[in-house]
């Protein structure tokens, strides 16, 4: 042939997705007898890095599913050749597999000692992505994985390209912990009263400050001296 003739078509696609089979937009020209074909692949760029395609001779193929930015051209020759030098070149095209960041979440950053404020992870995702969070009680997709009382929270999270609709390969399990706050309560051991009155109003002073809405339940005990 003199000419190659064009493949169809690139295209975009999530990782360990299936490319749709690429076929002629026009068939090789300018030969006479019959054509063998040869696909070729690589994954280094649209000019160099080809090598053949294990047992892909006819005029389509159809790759299977991909995990790296690929580049696809077919080679054609007529059936009296030796070999496939001078065979001619189709047009390539580029299938491209979406990639998506991983859910990544730093060891002991998500514990937290109560406040009376909302606690909530933070996972970092690229331009154009999201994080999914699965509640992982309910099953139930959740706006994001937070907290205030002092507990366990628990989700799954996968990141999802908005574009695409494209997922992270891997779902990560995220713990949002958040602790009792630790209150120190002081007594004040000098109280006094006349032996037949009533007992005096124990009081104390404790610390760090309650947070709003909170109060403390005081286990009160007097010890009388004869």
């Amino acid at each position: 042939p003199t000419a190659g003739g064009e493949i169809s078509s690139s295209q975009e696609i999530c990782s360990e997705s299936t490319p749709k089979t690429l076929v002629s937009k026009s068939l090789p020209t300018g030969y006479k007898g019959t054509l063998e074909y040869q696909w070729q692949a690589s994954t280094t760029s649209g000019t160099e890095g080809f090598s053949d395609i294990a047992s892909a001779n006819a005029e389509t193929y159809s790759p299977g599913k991909q995990t790296a930015t690929t580049w696809y051209k077919r080679l054609a020759r007529v059936s009296c050749m030796a070999d496939w030098t001078g065979a001619v070149e189709s047009s390539v095209v580029k299938v491209t597999v979406i990639t998506v960041s991983q859910p990544v979440v730093s060891a002991g950053s998500n514990i937290y000692t109560y406040d009376g404020t909302l606690k909530t992870v933070e996972i970092n995702v690229a331009q154009g992505e999201i994080v999914e969070w699965i509640d992982f009680d309910t099953f139930e997709i959740i706006p994001s994985l937070s907290g205030t009382n002092a507990g366990t929270y628990s989700a799954t999270a996968q990141i999802k390209n908005i574009t695409y609709g494209c997922y992270s390969s891997n779902i990560a399990v995220v713990n949002l912990v958040i602790n009792k706050a630790d209150v120190t309560v002081t007594p004040n051991a000098s109280q006094s009263k006349i032996y037949g009155d009533d007992d005096p109003t124990i009081t104390y002073t404790y610390t760090p400050e309650l947070v709003t809405n909170n109060t403390l339940n005081i286990h009160k005990k007097i010890f009388h001296n004869y």
